[in-house]
């Protein structure tokens, strides 16, 4: 293994594990020749390292964590591993409990993982091209499905409103659905039948409009016992925003927060 490699928005680290091991470092720090250097702990000690790195920019946030390492998904998602790892999953929950972090890992393949594996191969040139047209892609296209309202948001509409019996629009492995059932980009809420459902919707405003437009057919197809809480920002010159504001024998604002309210696991634009 060369090294070890990260992306966050045009952040990156890239440590050469030669360079990286000169330096005097903790016990839990990797060593050649030990259990410590089996490619599951570097791929691990990756996630500790962006952490390290980044955690203070990323305060009082879910962060979605993609890793190609099925090992390392899984000890993140459960912070749990053989002894081996454990030093170093209670360094990693240290960094999560001082910045108030929430982590979603998500398992993507190498080939979708190319900037991070570009940097921790110390491919610079393969990693320019791979930016380049990282940097072609929108925020909005990026993260459509990532950006969740915050949970004790979350807690206090089901509880007022609930309980919901599905999640709208979560991310294709459910890791970011509030609730036990989920739709995602692939199932697409708008082809499914809502007839009978209290549907928790936070969807993606690009596809805000149709989304409602479902609704609002499913309620009329099934008018007993079908109901849906849609989280709706208040863009007046937005067609999602008039069309709900005129149906207001459909859509009843229940709730409305302030300006500036930290309500969600990542900034809207």
């Amino acid at each position: 293994s060369w090294g070890m490699g990260g992306f966050l928005d045009g952040k990156t680290y890239s440590e050469k594990w030669s360079d990286f091991l000169k330096k005097g470092q903790p016990r839990f720090y990797p060593k050649p020749g030990s259990p410590t250097f089996h490619i599951n702990y570097l791929e691990l000690f990756a996630g500790y390292w962006f952490l390290l790195l980044w955690g203070e920019s990323l305060r009082g946030h879910t962060i979605v964590c993609h890793t190609d390492n099925t090992a390392t998904e899984g000890m993140l998602k459960n912070m749990w591993g053989t002894s081996t790892f454990v030093p170093l999953l209670k360094e990693i929950l240290v960094l999560l409990v001082k910045y108030d972090i929430s982590l979603s890992p998500q398992r993507i393949t190498t080939k979708d993982n190319l900037l991070s594996d570009c940097l921790s191969r110390g491919a610079m040139e393969e990693y320019q091209d791979a930016v380049q047209n990282w940097s072609n892609v929108s925020l909005m296209d990026k993260d459509l499905e990532d950006w969740q309202l915050i949970a004790p948001e979350v807690e206090d509409l089901d509880q007022e409103f609930g309980p919901f019996d599905i999640d709208a629009c979560a991310d294709e492995l459910g890791t970011n659905a509030h609730f036990g059932k989920s739709w995602n980009k692939k199932t697409d809420c708008r082809k499914q039948q809502w007839g009978g459902w209290n549907v928790y919707c936070n969807g993606p405003f690009s596809e805000l409009l149709s989304i409602l437009m479902h609704a609002v057919a499913c309620k009329k197809a099934h008018p007993v016992g079908t109901s849906a809480l849609f989280i709706v920002p208040c863009w007046t010159t937005e067609e999602f925003y008039k069309y709900a504001m005129s149906l207001p024998t459909v859509f009843k604002v229940v709730r409305r927060w302030k300006k500036g309210s930290h309500l969600f696991t990542a900034p809207v634009p």
